[in-house]
């Protein structure tokens, strides 16, 4: 029954692994077998772990944060850090202090789905819509979404992030009503890439509660909370009382100081609402390492719980799959298996290497933490590895650089809303390095060796690349080796930045000078008792829509800019500063009109000086330049 299962998990995106094989290391994800980890030191663990974030809280101003460690059945480190509540001075308990876990909640989702894949009520490889009541996907491709590729994140869907947290309780709903009104398009065929979705999680969540009849809360509660004892975790926004008083706190750091922010309610509760604590975690992580069990219960069946830890989908052999909703993060040839999560407020990073039972639970408190450095720096510290040997120039280089230079995007940004200005960020710039290699830039520039045909090596690291060619020979993705819940694609020529900021500075100059030099040329023949004769002008009424067209579009700019200053603020929803901001583009596209009406009439009736024709035209056509631009960036048409 359960290789069965294995096999089913697997086929509807075309890779299966069987469970004998999740336990064991693997070539294909850049890990090796070795003898599983002896105990560590408890003292010296500890030890670690207080240094790096008694450094870590005071270098990067956070108030808080909680660590747990599990191995071998055991919690062997459950610690706080710092503080859970600065104004009352309550320091961080991690038996008692709720962080919010943000995308960890997944997991949650994931493992009911798991639960039901193992009775038989679900199958991963069946269209999602033979289980859906009161949403329904639409059929834009022929293929259909099954939870297989919900599972794995490459079911299609645009991102959106528009009001996917809120400040307000009244904006929390049922999921299902949620989900008919805001389900994302779907962009591309299933199964082709990943692009990490919340509201893809969010669906199979919807599908557990359709097919077990189940509140999903109800079914978390009963099946996975319940049985594990993990008493002090919950999905209710804020928690209840008495959970409530023993909530952290989330900050902001302004300058040298800690801001206290608001609580955030996420809307698609079972993908990002979940509070807990350290302690709690550690025993769901403790479940997952002993395939389904703790103690006496027992969440999943052996072999199902390993399925749930193997391979479902991989852009490429040579780098990390996804799992069955686990995020596999290997690295220093080991496997790790995980997931990060984060609030506007809370950051959050779970991992567990299964070869090892052993896991690591890290949550901090405050915006821009990177829960992430802990845990790089504790699989450094107990797997430690050797540089890679240098990789010898391939000797037909030069030939072939030129298809892979160019600029990638994450794949995962919104295709129909404003967010889409997201894809204008985070792009990896490749470019030949001139002597055999190639440049990734996005923060800063690291040199990619290649290893093999479309596999590159990041120098003196074990990280991977790969390139996905198409059969004409065009290179259309680049895949990070340990970010397999997201492709980067490679910008179209219209979205390039280069172009976009080129029109926009060129665009915006012209009408900046109309600003600046009508009512300066007016003044001046005023002035000095200059006026123009009639035959020389171009009419009143044109120059003065012109100007307005042009002051419509800047204080927009303007305006946009400072409404957007906080790039935090736009996940909470469009408020309506920015509303009002975002219908100044409809006004000035009918300034625009009338301005190309009066353009073409100048030219018709050669009305005006040849300059004063040719300066007026240039100044509609960058009026039309930004109207392009700010359709292709969905800021045309409001919000």
């Amino acid at each position: 029954m359960f290789t069965a299962l294995a096999v089913v998990c697997g086929a509807s995106i075309g890779l299966a692994q069987d469970a004998k094989d999740v336990g064991a290391a693997s070539a294909d994800s850049g890990t090796v077998s070795a003898p599983a980890l002896a105990p560590i030191s408890i003292n010296e663990l500890e030890a670690f772990v207080d240094g790096f974030m008694m450094a870590y809280l005071e270098a990067e101003g956070a108030a808080g944060g909680v660590v747990a460690v599990v191995q071998r059945g055991q919690t062997i480190l459950a610690k706080g850090y710092g503080q859970a509540d600065v104004s009352s001075d309550r320091e961080v308990d991690p038996e008692r202090t709720l962080f919010r876990i943000g995308s960890v909640s997944k997991l949650f989702v994931w493992t009911a789905v798991m639960q039901l894949v193992e009775s038989g009520d679900l199958d991963l490889a069946a269209d999602v819509n033979g289980y859906l009541e009161e949403v329904t996907v639409p059929d834009t491709f022929d293929q259909p979404i099954t939870l297989g590729h919900l599972m794995t994140h490459s079911a299609g869907f645009e991102d959106r992030a528009l009001g996917l947290f809120s400040r307000r309780a009244d904006d929390l709903a049922p999921l299902a009503d949620i989900l008919a009104s805001e389900l994302p398009g779907r962009v591309r065929p299933p199964g082709q890439v990943s692009s990490y979705s919340n509201h893809g999680t969010a669906l199979a969540m919807l599908v557990v509660e359709s097919v077990s009849g189940l509140p999903w809360e109800t079914y978390l509660a009963r099946n996975i909370l319940g049985p594990l004892g993990m008493t002090r975790t919950t999905f209710a926004q804020p928690p209840p009382s008495p959970l409530d008083d023993d909530l952290s706190r989330g900050y902001r750091l302004e300058g040298d100081e800690l801001r206290e922010e608001t609580f955030e309610f996420v809307p698609l509760a079972p993908v990002g609402a979940a509070s807990s604590t350290a302690t709690d975690m550690a025993r769901f992580m403790i479940a997952h390492l002993q395939l389904g069990r703790l103690g006496e219960a027992r969440i999943l069946e052996e072999e199902t719980a390993a399925v749930m830890q193997g391979a479902l989908f991989r852009h490429s052999e040579a780098v990390n799959p996804m799992a069955h909703g686990f995020i596999d993060s290997s690295r220093n040839g080991q496997r790790i298996v995980g997931h990060g999560g984060d609030t506007p407020w809370f950051h959050t990073q779970m991992e567990i290497l299964p070869q090892h039972d052993l896991g690591i639970f890290v949550s901090m408190n405050t915006a821009g933490a990177n829960p992430s450095q802990l845990t790089a720096a504790f699989v450094d510290r107990y797997f430690p590895t050797e540089d890679p040997p240098p990789v010898a120039t391939p000797v037909d280089w030069s030939g072939r650089v030129a298809r892979y230079v160019g600029s990638f995007r994450s794949n995962r940004f919104s295709h129909s809303d404003l967010t889409k200005l997201v894809a204008l960020r985070g792009r990896i710039e490749v470019a030949d390095s001139g002597d055999g290699a190639l440049l990734f830039s996005v923060f800063g520039e690291t040199r990619w060796v290649e290893e093999s045909p479309l596999l590159f090596r990041e120098e003196g690291s074990h990280r991977r690349a790969a390139f996905r060619q198409e059969e004409d020979g065009r290179i259309t993705h680049l895949f990070l080796g340990d970010t397999p819940h997201v492709a980067f694609e490679r910008v179209p020529p219209r979205e390039s930045h280069r172009l976009h900021a080129l029109l926009l500075v060129s665009s915006s100059a012209l009408l900046v000078a109309t600003l600046v030099l009508q009512p300066l040329g007016a003044y001046l023949r005023w002035r000095y008792h200059a006026p123009l004769e009639r035959e020389y002008r171009v009419p009143t009424s044109a120059r003065v829509v012109l100007w307005v067209g042009s002051l419509m579009f800047v204080v927009f700019g303007v305006s946009l800019a400072v409404e957007m200053s906080d790039p935090l603020e736009i996940i909470f929803g469009v408020t309506p500063g920015l509303r009002t901001v975002l219908a100044l583009p409809l006004v000035a596209a009918v300034l625009a009109l009338i301005a190309l009406t009066f353009a073409v009439w100048l030219w018709r009736e050669q009305q005006g000086r040849f300059l004063a024709r040719l300066s007026y035209t240039a100044v509609v056509i960058a009026f039309f330049v930004l109207l392009w631009q700010l359709a292709i960036w969905r800021l045309l048409g409001g919000a």
